[in-house]
């Protein structure tokens, strides 16, 4: 049986049941110095944990004892369920259900003492994570980082048959209703523009409580259709729009390239000093609204996860994940370029690939939102 205890504060340990008894002799460990062991629920003072241990002892001088941090569990792998405490991930043998989230026998404690001190899950997040959030936007915006942009696609593609294949099965569902609405005729752009969003949003949750407790269900994928659909709606539908205005003068010069053609009699614009001009104009004014659409895309990318995880409306959310991305742009815009690959793959497989693809890429999108934004608190507004 191995053993931990306190020291100034600190963890120490594991120790053997003789290493113990050595520390006791060297009066390192004292009676009321705090142990710990599997199977115990909280830490005790040694002379009530293990009293025996003090038979041939004689008693020391007492100091005050710390209670020190669960400690960090020694048999985790890397295929298995994550503990919602510390995020190691076990076999789910070896962990126990605590207010609905699998928690390691180290956590397991932590957990006891949050939830018996009234401590909730974040407000926004569905029960996705224990961490609360603390910091606020300040704090996240001052830590550097670094876009983990092609190890969150192999994770997207490690996890999406895995956990039962509740994460393919769910996105495949998500891709599906996508599709199936965009086939509608007549209203289906209309319909799509407004339910991508909670689509979308749903799925990230979904994703986030996956990476966050490491458990999900089928269902959790369309959790954006109940209190979140008005705000996951607006956080695409905005966004979208505002960045489609940077296309406006494309269509305004195609437009008068056009009556310039009808105009003259000939049906399109003939091949003239004017309509080359208007052609060579529409050509710039292309190639502007491509980087400008592609610059406001880029920069809002995390608005949705914001709204959908920490409740935040959507101007902030977009001026937060603009002024977020702007640190490191370029790698940002990798990341959208990877996931777009990602996607053009999955759709020239025989176009059945997306049903694959698509969620892979929103993994990928929640897994670098989690990690990046990791500990900002939730928002306190949930108006417009």
């Amino acid at each position: 049986m191995n053993w931990y205890y306190a020291d100034g504060g600190q963890q120490r340990g594991p120790v053997t049941e003789a290493e113990l008894a050595g520390l006791i002799q060297s009066g390192v460990v004292r009676p009321e110095t705090l142990v710990w062991r599997d199977g115990m629920a909280e830490w005790r003072p040694l002379a009530e944990a293990r009293p025996a241990a003090l038979a041939s002892t004689s008693p020391q001088p007492a100091v005050p004892a710390v209670p020190p941090m669960a400690p960090a569990p020694t048999a985790g792998t890397a295929d298995g369920t994550a503990c919602a405490g510390c995020g190691r991930r076990f076999i789910p043998e070896d962990l126990v259900d605590v207010a609905g989230s699998p928690v390691c026998a180290a956590c397991k404690p932590m957990m006891l003492q949050r939830l018996s001190e009234g401590a909730a899950g974040t407000p926004h997040g569905a029960g996705t994570s224990w961490d609360e959030g603390t910091l606020g936007e300040e704090d996240v915006l001052a830590r550097d980082y670094e876009v983990p942009a092609g190890e969150a696609v192999q994770a997207g593609a490690r996890e999406l048959f895995g956990h039962a294949g509740t994460l393919l099965l769910g996105g495949a569902l998500v891709t599906l209703v996508m599709f199936a609405i965009q086939a509608v005729p007549y209203l289906g752009p209309i319909a799509a523009l407004i339910l991508q969003g909670p689509l979308m949003g749903g799925l990230i949750l979904a994703c986030l409580k996956h990476l966050r407790t490491g458990r999900m269900e089928v269902g959790d994928a369309f959790q954006g259709f109940g209190p979140r659909f008005w705000p996951l709606c607006r956080a695409h539908v905005i966004p979208t729009l505002f960045a489609s205005l940077a296309y406006i003068p494309v269509v305004i010069m195609v437009v008068a390239a056009a009556v310039v053609g009808i105009a003259s009699g000939a049906g399109m614009p003939s091949i003239t000093g004017v309509s080359v001009l208007v052609l060579a104009m529409a050509g710039v004014l292309l190639v502007g609204g491509v980087l400008v659409g592609t610059y406001l895309t880029v920069s809002w990318i995390y608005t949705l996860p914001l709204v959908a995880d920490r409740g935040y409306r959507v101007l902030p959310a977009m001026k937060l994940s603009r002024r977020f991305v702007g640190r490191h742009f370029w790698q940002h815009l990798f990341l959208m370029i990877l996931l777009g690959l990602v996607g053009l793959l999955g759709f020239i497989a025989c176009i059945v690939g997306i049903f694959v693809a698509f969620p892979i890429i929103m993994f990928a999108q929640a897994f670098v939102y989690n990690r990046l934004f990791k500990g900002l608190r939730p928002a306190q507004q949930t108006s417009f």
